[in-house]
């Protein structure tokens, strides 16, 4: 499968549980109409099935208690319908999704903000990988938590020998657009071989004949750097990032002066 949108979701964009009613949230509620009546809620992590079927203001009405304070957007099924139907004209997934958030962010739809791992791809790293790349993201599990940990020598090592990743990711790009996404097979690599950074990154670069950046890190680290990304008082995720290879918390396969540099400067930006 040359692009695996469940693989590139749990990646960048894991769903988060569904929040109980009695909490305080704030999130847009979006609703899709047809004829006055809602055929479609949502919002981040709530169940808002019970709108369904019910006109639109009575629904905004009868579940005040969620929706005061909050933005309540309303589309019509002919918009989306036909955003539908012109995003299919659009190569991938991923541009399709682009798209249509594109379309509705003028009827009031929430500024999407792309994983900073997503933004870098499309923006700087252009300026020190070739016009054709991979990223080839590998999330480790977590260090574990004895004395070693503590000494400081089992923190040091994001690929663990023998272990498998928590989850992991092939992404190539070609003139700046996104061309493959997946979970590639490393059976051919043999046992020993596929916990080898250097080895699956030798043998991703000679599969699809572009130069493969890997990066190996604990999956610890990867939910903090998103936490940084996701919270304006956690700083610059991209400060965290550098920290975490300045401690060989994270490794870079092979290791491109030029991405290291780079990071390091956006880190301080």
């Amino acid at each position: 499968m040359n692009q695996d949108w469940i693989s590139f979701q749990e990646m960048f964009y894991p769903r988060k549980r569904a929040r109980s009613v009695s909490q305080d949230v704030r999130a847009p509620i979006y609703l899709v109409e047809d004829q006055g009546l809602v055929i479609s809620a949502s919002s981040e992590g709530e169940d808002l099935s019970p709108w369904l079927g019910l006109p639109v203001q009575e629904a905004i009405e009868r579940y005040a208690y969620l929706s005061k304070d909050r933005k309540v957007v309303t589309f019509t099924r002919q918009d989306v319908d036909r955003w539908i139907l012109e995003s299919t004209t659009h190569p991938n997934f991923y541009e399709q999704v682009e798209f249509l958030r594109q379309q509705a962010a003028p009827q009031g739809g929430t500024q999407f903000n792309p994983h900073f791992v997503i933004q870098a791809m499309n923006s700087w790293w252009g300026k020190v990988l070739p016009s054709a790349y991979g990223i080839y993201l590998s999330i480790q599990p977590p260090a574990p938590t004895s004395s070693a940990a503590t000494s400081g020598s089992a923190a040091a090592a994001p690929s663990q020998a023998g272990v498998p990743p928590v989850k992991h990711l092939l992404m190539l790009v070609r003139r700046g657009k996104f061309d493959q996404f997946h979970e590639p097979d490393l059976s051919s690599l043999g046992n020993d071989r596929r916990h080898r950074p250097d080895h699956v990154v030798k043998y991703l670069t000679e599969k699809h004949l572009v130069p493969v950046q890997g990066v190996f890190v604990s999956a610890n680290e990867w939910q903090e750097w998103a936490d940084a990304a996701n919270a304006a008082r956690a700083g610059n995720p991209w400060r965290k990032v550098a920290q975490s290879m300045k401690a060989n918390r994270t490794q870079l396969v092979p290791f491109r002066w030029g991405v290291a540099s780079l990071i390091a400067t956006r880190a301080f930006l």
